[in-house]
């Protein structure tokens, strides 16, 4: 089948749909804190100290992030769907 053919398939499409979704939990999960903590210390809540460590610790899982979404389709698939269940 060529690559073409493929990408118009159900089971391609399912994938498609299933690792945007996988791909936007893992970002919001990652990115969704930090957002909070950035809110807190914009309000003043939060010493420059923290906010620091926490872009830190985002910035490590971001990088761990870009790793995963950087491996090939076949492998991702896999992982979207365990995480699924």
């Amino acid at each position: 089948m060529s690559r073409n053919k493929r990408r118009h398939s159900p089971q391609w499409l399912w994938e498609e749909s299933l690792l945007e979704a996988y791909y936007d939990h893992c970002w919001r999960e990652v990115l969704n804190p930090l957002y909070e903590q950035m809110d807190r210390w914009n309000k003043g809540e939060l010493p420059h100290e923290e906010i620091s460590g926490v872009i830190h610790q985002t910035h490590k899982q971001t990088a761990r992030l870009y790793n995963l979404f950087s491996q090939k389709r076949d492998f991702l698939v896999v992982i979207a769907q365990q995480e699924q269940d």
